[in-house]
């Protein structure tokens, strides 16, 4: 199932920092979010709003959504729509 996140990300110019914090959506797959974790800010306290995980095809991204909000999606049971035709048998193989 895909979902709309909001990731931050830093804009580079010739390996300088042009813009930080930049704020872009992603639409990865849920099976494909692993290990989310608290971020720690400079004076030591967890920050909030902020959640890092680890993405199958990006690696390492810090998001900007809570960490209780990242675990919750990630917990929650989801239905799986299977496609397809039941037969019938009358018996007769």
């Amino acid at each position: 199932m895909k979902i709309e996140l909001k990731i931050k990300s830093d804009l580079y110019k010739d390996s300088k920092p042009v813009k930080k914090n930049i704020i872009t959506k992603i639409y990865p797959d849920i099976d494909d979010i692993f290990n989310p974790e608290e971020v720690v800010n400079t004076k030591g306290n967890v920050a909030k709003g902020v959640c890092q995980v680890f993405i199958k095809e990006r690696g390492a991204v810090l998001l900007a959504h809570s960490y209780r909000y990242i675990c919750d999606l990630l917990n929650a049971p989801y239905e799986v729509t299977r496609i397809g035709f039941k037969i019938k048998s009358d018996g007769r193989d």
